[in-house]
């Protein structure tokens, strides 16, 4: 029975305007049926996974780690795409409302990018959640974001043969905490005020006491002792959880005054503002009772979830502060090589990818964040920019966050600015612009060696690089020593064939290249 009422389960969020009903604007609905099963599976796995397995777990006192996989959705032209910066947000959020129980997510790999358009016109489709549940990555909790934008009635967990997770990308921040509402009802906890779905307390009974049923459901009773008690049967089966009838979304903190909300024995009823599988205010839902605990653990059981191993990188000192770019520096003017502009930067400890904005400027001296060249993550400590990107003799400015498959908290570094430029013969040096300048010639070349002229503000030590021009290293020459002013080298290009290159000299001031044919 459990196999066949988990195979079934679709777990939807949806908001209904009828009499007596609640209009739940962008939160979970789970209907009286739905939620039944989600209590039902938990109620299983209370009969079958023994006691003495979830202390364990506890007892270990060390990370479980749950593998995550993030698809951001778009349509089939690659566009409606949500902010990656909002998705690393969530994340956080998620971390943060699963940290006290020893329970944290890591990405299984970077977040990708699927292009469909039956998720992103109507995520709430069988064609849409076919889609997903072909989509999903195994042993993995799946995480779809998207707009639905035919139909964005809310955030909902799939379940069954589905068992994913389909968040609607208005909810995906780090205030709304929805994505940990959602990930509650993957790991079977029921709302706490469950058999009130979509009915609404005030408007049906106005302060005076509650039925002893709802919807065909035992209400749950105030008392924890007594003959009334049916804390461990009513509502959502935890007796930790207070009674709640509240299905729209309350401010906090709760206030029992007014048309207070009253059990079948007229007691005023006190229900936790904190909890977050209730529908009180976002600023307030925080915590899990120690019997949802305990339930989330016995479905990480179920699962056989127990010993994923940890991320590479664990690492939550990661700060913007951190940042430190090798190239371009602050203010300096910098020059196409081969088509595209290199930004770069020194690695920052524990961080194993970097989320990187590029902005046109206001005036040349402040970020225009409205006007983003490019919004990405990169796995190295390096991005071309593409020329065709930039417009010649104006002013960029661009920062990272560090980032690792488990640490998505740290903050943005300070914007640093660069000026787009071309460079086309040495040039006097001066405190504004670059510290080293690259002269080739003859360029085009026809023989097989070429001369290389660097004028240098200070003595350095510097290293030669051959590119094709997608970036790729052809040959490293010699470390060189360079002298404050003008250097002459010679470099063999005999193995080149007729086309394009870049030549890239690394210093301690930066990474400089310059573009030159081959004949």
């Amino acid at each position: 029975m459990k196999a066949v009422l988990f195979g079934i389960l679709t777990i939807l969020c949806i908001g209904k305007t009828l009499q007596g009903q609640v209009q739940h604007s962008l939160e979970c609905g789970l209907d009286l049926i739905e939620g039944g099963i989600v209590k039902q599976r938990m109620l299983d796995n209370r009969a079958t996974v023994h006691p003495n397995a979830i202390e364990a777990l506890q007892q270990r006192r060390t990370i479980t780690w749950i593998p995550v996989t993030i698809r951001n959705v778009g349509d089939d032209n690659g566009n409606g795409y949500t902010s990656e910066l909002s998705i690393y947000a969530m994340f956080c959020d998620l971390n943060n409302d699963y940290a006290s129980q020893n329970i944290q997510f890591y990405l299984n790999s970077p977040i990708t990018y699927l292009d469909l358009q039956s998720i992103h016109d109507n995520a709430f489709s069988n064609g849409a959640k076919m889609a997903m549940r072909n989509n999903k990555v195994p042993n993995t909790l799946n995480i779809y974001v998207g707009r639905s934008v035919n139909n964005p009635r809310a955030s909902f967990y799939s379940g069954g043969i589905n068992d994913f997770v389909f968040m609607l990308n208005a909810q995906v921040s780090a205030t709304t905490n929805t994505c940990s509402h959602e990930i509650g009802h993957f790991f079977t906890l029921p709302h706490t005020f469950y058999g009130w779905e979509n009915k609404d307390y005030q408007a049906l009974y106005g302060g005076t006491k509650a039925p002893v049923y709802i919807g065909g459901k035992l209400v749950e009773y105030e008392a924890r002792t007594g003959p009334t008690a049916n804390c461990n049967t009513a509502a959502d089966g935890f007796c930790d959880t207070p009674a709640d009838y509240y299905t729209t979304r309350e401010s906090c903190p709760y206030s029992a005054t007014g048309l207070v909300a009253r059990d079948p024995d007229s007691i005023i009823i006190s229900p936790s503002d904190s909890n977050l599988m209730s529908y009180f205010a976002y600023v307030c839902r925080r915590t899990f009772t120690n019997d949802q605990q305990n339930a989330v653990l016995a479905d990480i059981i179920s699962r056989n979830w127990t010993n994923f191993s940890a991320p590479a990188s664990t690492a939550t000192s990661l700060s913007g502060a951190q940042f430190s770019p090798i190239s371009p520096l602050a203010g300096q003017t910098i020059a196409a090589s081969g088509g595209f502009v290199t930004l770069s930067w020194n690695p920052v400890p524990g961080a194993t990818s970097y989320y990187l904005e590029i902005f046109n400027t206001i005036g040349g001296i402040a970020a225009n964040t409205t006007s983003p060249i490019a919004k990405l993550t990169v796995s190295g400590t390096s991005y071309n920019i593409l020329v065709n990107s930039l417009n010649l003799n104006s002013t960029y400015a661009w920062r990272i966050k560090p980032l690792n498959d488990y640490y998505t908290c740290s903050d943005l570094s300070t914007f640093y600015m660069f000026k787009f430029g071309q460079l086309t013969n040495l040039q006097k040096l001066t405190d504004n612009q670059s510290k080293v300048e690259l002269a080739i010639y003859p360029n085009p070349a026809s023989a097989s060696e070429i001369t290389v002229e660097v004028a240098a503000a200070n003595i350095e030590n510097g290293t030669f690089k051959l590119l094709a021009v997608d970036g790729r290293v052809l040959e490293t020459y010699p470390a060189s020593s360079i002298q404050e002013g003008v250097n002459q080298f010679k470099l063999n290009v005999a193995s080149l064939t007729r086309g394009t290159y870049i030549l890239a000299l690394s210093t301690s001031t930066g990474v400089y290249h310059k573009k030159f044919l081959i004949l």
